[in-house]
């Protein structure tokens, strides 16, 4: 199966990717982060928040126009190989101009992203995780 991954744009913790697979092709959203503004400008109950943001963090989803169910576990581990291939990529290109991007990359957002899942979200329990965690080999 050929894969297709490519980032569309991000905003607030989140980025949103154009896919393909087997299943077709849609656009999925990844949460990275829930910054301080925006958990004071939600418009949840501590529990909602936890619920429905806190947990979509590290989840791979569909967007809710393309929502036709899970992310297949095989697109999640190729799109954690891409990710890391993508990371390994950027950091060769800064490594290879030390003159314009300096020799120290010890910060945390120079690492290598971490593995996501795929999501699932029910009116009850909120966002939770489908399969664990795996990068592709």
């Amino acid at each position: 199966m050929s894969y297709f991954f490519r980032s569309t744009c991000s905003y607030m913790g989140c980025v949103w990717f154009e896919v393909r697979d087997q299943t077709g092709s849609y656009k999925a959203e990844l949460r990275v982060a829930l910054g301080d503004y925006e958990r004071s400008i939600l418009n949840y109950d501590p529990d909602g928040i936890r619920k429905h943001v806190e947990n979509a963090i590290g989840l791979l989803t569909r967007c809710v126009a393309d929502n036709a169910g899970e992310i297949p576990a095989a697109t999640v581990a190729a799109f954690n190989a891409w990710r890391l291939a993508e990371h390994e990529r950027h950091m060769a290109h800064l490594r290879a101009n030390p003159e314009r991007y300096g020799t120290e990359f010890s910060e945390p957002w120079f690492q290598p992203p971490l593995p996501v899942s795929a999501g699932r979200w029910t009116r009850e329990s909120g966002w939770s995780r489908v399969e664990p965690m795996a990068i592709a080999a």
